[in-house]
């Protein structure tokens, strides 16, 4: 994690790599580290469970 932008990753099935789960602050929107971390979790855990990934990692 940067002070601008934040990855997880996880194991999907039926992949040999692993998926890559991305944040970013842009020029028109920078919010504080919380949130990027927050709205990451969010989006990381859903789509992860959506898509059968399994031992996400999140930063921190």
């Amino acid at each position: 994690m940067t002070r601008d932008s934040a990855t997880a990753t996880a194991s999907c099935p039926g992949s040999t790599v692993l998926a890559v789960f991305g944040i970013d602050a842009t020029v028109y929107a920078a919010p504080p580290q919380e949130f990027l971390s927050s709205a990451l979790r969010t989006f990381a855990e859903r789509s992860a469970t959506r898509h059968g990934c399994r031992g996400l990692r999140l930063p921190g």
